[in-house]
Formats: structure tokens, sequence, C-alpha cells
């Protein structure tokens, strides 16, 4: 019979299936007591050290497995994150939630949003936008394999930000946008109110300001309201892309 997962390794997936785990490590612990016992009525034989070690190990490994065997008997989910929200994609009804209220930094998920609002702008995708200087990362200082200077058409830059987080696109998105990166992060913020999420707010269209804050609740709210934009669907699940940059071609890959 297969050995239970380590707690923490399986529980989160999957239920725990019942098995007889538990009589089958006892009976292994027995043998392995009865087979010591009988060595020590054999004086003479004395254990060498890498045995004893081995030994050790071996008696950890199923204390360690019989603890996971009983925490996956009582139910229960262990979680080392500080908040989290699991809901049912099709009916929308919680799963499983830990301070899915507590609001804090959400990183390149802002992406989603920023995605969001190039798209409902209207803006032409096919229409060529040149990388600045201002579109560098002065923040964190981030590494970017794009160029000042590079010219691509929104639609490469929509899909390598989302693709591959480049931070890079996404900064020369809003920059480019009717109004500039004011009006975008403006935008951005509007259509967090439009879709519930009061515990949102945005400063930057990248995610690499930690003042772009967010709750597992109104994350759960982008999630689904991004899943409605095809483009959107396509560019995170695609594994990998190339572009043309000043001549260079750059080969993208699936960062999520």
């Amino acid at each position: 019979s297969r050995r239970p997962e380590a707690p923490g390794t399986g529980l989160i997936s999957r239920p725990f299936e019942k098995r007889r785990v538990a009589p089958y490590f006892c009976l292994r612990f027995l043998k392995s007591v009865r087979y010591t016992a009988g060595m020590q009525q054999q004086p003479e034989r004395q254990l060498h050290q890498l045995e004893k070690i081995v030994a050790a190990f071996a008696l950890l490994a199923v204390l360690l497995l019989t603890v996971g065997f009983a925490h996956a008997q009582t139910g229960k989910v262990f979680l080392r994150s500080n908040a989290v929200l699991v809901q049912d994609a099709n009916s929308g009804q919680t799963i499983l939630a830990k301070n899915s209220d507590s609001v804090m930094p959400i990183a390149s998920i802002t992406k989603l949003m920023t995605a969001m609002v190039l798209l409902d702008s209207g803006v032409d995708m096919q229409q060529r936008v040149v990388v600045s200087r201002e579109d560098m990362d002065r923040l964190k200082g981030t590494h970017s394999r794009l160029r000042p200077g590079s010219s691509l058409t929104r639609d490469d830059l929509l899909l390598i930000a989302l693709m591959a987080s480049e931070n890079r696109a996404a900064a020369a998105l809003a920059r480019t946008f009717p109004g500039g990166t004011e009006a975008f992060v403006a935008a951005m913020n509007a259509k967090a109110r439009a879709l519930g999420m009061t515990d949102t707010h945005y400063v930057d269209p990248t995610g690499l300001n930690s003042d772009n804050v967010s709750s597992p609740r109104d994350l759960a709210r982008l999630v689904r309201a991004a899943a409605h934009y095809p483009l959107i669907r396509e560019y995170t699940t695609r594994g990998r892309a190339i572009v043309e940059a000043r001549g260079r071609t750059l080969a993208y890959h699936n960062t999520n």
C-alpha cells in the first residue's frame, strides 16, 4: 500500500484516502524491535556508527509518517500562507478560507488589472510602442531585456507582461495610455470599485510598489473578471513566446 504524504505536501490537493497504513508501519516497527532484541542476545555484535545513524533516521521517518496519518485522519488542512481563499470556479462557493479579508501587497497579480484596463480602453493593440527610460524600474532595480528604444506592438507588450511578468512592458503600456500613467492607474482603481473590490488600491501598473494592496476575497473577484477576457486567458497560460526588439529575437517563458 502507498505511504501517506507528509504533512503539508498533499493535504490541500486532495482528501486523504483511508488505507491500512498505520497497521503496516506498526507491524514493520514490531518486526524491527524483535530483530533488535535478537541482536541484543549476541553481545559480540556491535552496531557500526553508520548503522546507528540509519536506524535513527528510520525511526524518525516512521514517527513522521504516523503523525501525518493522524493529522490526515482529522480532516484538517495545514497551511503555511497567512491568508487563503479557495472558491469553486463555477458556483463561487467558498471551499476554504483563512484571513480572506486581510489586506496585503499583491505584487505582479496587479498585471491582471493592467490587462483588463488596457483591453477595456479599446486602444489599437497593433500600434507600436517605444520603450523609454521612464519605464525602467527605479524602485527595486529589477532586470529587463527590453532596452530603451525597443519598439513593440501593444499586443506583444501585453503578452510578455502577462506571460513572463515583464515589468518594463507593463510600465510602457501605462505610460502610452491616453492621459499617461496617472490616468491609467486611476482607471485601474475605478475598475476595482466597479468589481466591488473594496479592499484594493493601486498606485502603479506593474506591482513593484508594495502600496498595491488587496485581499484574497478581492483577488477572487479579480480573477473571475479576468477569466472573461479570452486574450488574458490565452496569454497567461501560453508556455513561451518570441518577440523582436531592436533587431534582437527575445525568447520568453511562462513564469506563472
